[in-house]
């Protein structure tokens, strides 16, 4: 698969080409912060009744599920229980997809999203 480049990446690498590495390593923190958001955005979920608490967090899980449901192998989910017998998770994240399956995946959803909202608002 072709990867993508972002509006930035054509802006920083050319600027700073030695530090190729820690840009890379931006990127990755920048979705890894997201995939979080997701995730940690759960707290403001209600089941009941299917409300989400605040708007920028179902963004980010928006974002978390339609990475996983482009490539689900991007972003793992590792359930586990500590010494003490306390539940928890590990995130793992391909980091060699994300310039292209997961960018795919989101690219294809805003793009759907802007169609949709496109159409809506002429009629």
């Amino acid at each position: 698969m072709k990867s993508s480049v972002s509006f930035l990446d054509c802006l920083i690498i050319p600027i700073v080409p030695d530090r190729k590495e820690e840009w890379d390593n931006m990127y990755y923190i920048g979705w890894l912060e997201m995939f979080m958001g997701g995730v940690k955005g759960l707290q403001y979920f209600n089941p009941e009744n299917k409300v989400w608490g605040q708007a920028h967090v179902l963004a980010s899980y928006v974002i978390l599920s339609v990475v996983r449901e482009g490539d689900p192998s991007v972003i793992n989910f590792e359930f586990t229980k500590k010494e003490d017998g306390t539940d928890y998770f590990i995130l793992h994240i391909d980091r060699s997809k994300l310039r292209t399956t997961a960018f795919k995946a989101l690219e294809e959803f805003l793009s759907k999203l802007h169609i949709l909202k496109v159409n809506i608002s002429e009629h």
